[in-house]
């Protein structure tokens, strides 16, 4: 098979059981396929995953059609597909690019699709004026949890797996925790705190 598009000569020898022979030469056009690769970067379940191609008709007179396959058994005919899987996994992906003449390439990539985390805590009652522990009870998904956010009503932002904070008034402020796993994964909840007044301690004393 020729290795350049353009016109080659082809050459067949065709050779009998008694051993004679025979030769014919043929002028053969062979024409330019596309040319192609694929990256697919890793995606969080539950988000689209976008691959990405480059492509290059390379003298093929234009991309006629686009035949992807995501490896779960669906398909797309777009230029630019995104797709929605519904499981973490690793999938093979494939992309059929065919120019205008005809010829055709391939090329394909791996789809990793990870878990994210869960993002958790537990309200406990807090006191007014003093330290309060806001303490994570978040889960890992497929790769560890790289940053624990804490946005708190009043107070801004702290950030860490444990973090502390004073309030500085009563009544129940609005806690929100968000999670981001080290590959960009996240999930966020929300909570009320309710913070009470401190008790004031009083006594009489009457001598015996």
């Amino acid at each position: 098979i020729p290795a350049d598009a353009g016109f080659s000569e082809v050459e067949l020898i065709f050779t009998t059981l008694a051993g004679c022979t025979s030769q014919v030469d043929q002028l053969v056009n062979v024409l330019p396929s596309p040319l192609v690769s694929l990256e697919v970067p890793i995606t969080c379940l539950g988000e689209l995953t976008v691959p990405s191609a480059s492509i290059d008709d390379n003298g093929a007179g234009g991309i006629d059609t686009y035949a992807w396959f995501f490896g779960d058994n669906t398909t797309s005919s777009q230029a630019s597909p995104q797709h929605l899987y519904t499981s973490a996994q690793t999938y093979f992906m494939e992309l059929q690019v065919t120019g205008v003449n005809g010829c055709y390439a391939i090329a394909d990539a791996t789809a990793e699709v990870i878990e994210p985390p869960v993002a958790d805590f537990t309200v406990t009652n807090a006191c007014l004026d003093t330290p309060y522990l806001l303490i994570s009870a978040s889960t890992a998904g497929t790769d560890a949890i790289a940053l624990w956010d804490w946005e708190v009503e009043t107070l801004g932002e702290v950030q860490g797996e444990v973090a502390e904070v004073t309030f500085d008034d009563t009544g129940f402020f609005e806690v929100n925790l968000e999670v981001i796993s080290e590959n960009g994964c996240s999930d966020e909840v929300t909570a009320q705190v309710p913070v009470f007044e401190l008790p004031s301690p009083d006594f009489s004393f009457t001598p015996a």
